[in-house]
C-alpha cells in the first residue's frame, strides 16, 4: 500500500505506508476496530433518538461486537490494540465508552 505525494514542483514521490502484508493486515484490523467503535456510537445515538427499532439496534450491535471480538482474537492485533482506553487515547477516539463491559451480555448491547 502506498500514497503518491505531489510536492509543489509536481514530481511524484511514492511513500510506503507498510513494509509487508502482515503489517498491512494489522493496520486494516485496527482500522476496522476504530470504525466499529465509531459505528457503535452512532448506532447508540440513533437508538436513543428512537430512530431505529430495538430489534434492529440489538441485532446490529451484537453483530458489531462479534466483529470487534473476532478482530481482537488475533494475538498480534490484540497486542497492538492494548486496551480500549489506550486505543482511544492513541487514536483520539473520544466519548466512546459503550464498549467497556459490553459484549459479555448474551443479548442486547
Amino acid at each position: 500500500m502506498s500514497i503518491r505525494v505531489v510536492p509543489a514542483a509536481h514530481t511524484v514521490q511514492e511513500v510506503k505506508l507498510v513494509d509487508n502484508a502482515a503489517e498491512r493486515d494489522l493496520h486494516e484490523s485496527l482500522a476496522e476496530i476504530y470504525s466499529i467503535i465509531i459505528t457503535l456510537d452512532a448506532l447508540e445515538k440513533a437508538y436513543m433518538r428512537d430512530s431505529i427499532r430495538e430489534s434492529e439496534y440489538t441485532e446490529t450491535c451484537d453483530r458489531l461486537l462479534r466483529q470487534y471480538k473476532r478482530n481482537l482474537a488475533d494475538d498480534t492485533v490484540a497486542s497492538a490494540f492494548g486496551d480500549l482506553e489506550s486505543f482511544k487515547l492513541e487514536w483520539d477516539v473520544r466519548r466512546y465508552d459503550h464498549l467497556q463491559g459490553r459484549g459479555e451480555r448474551e443479548s442486547g448491547c
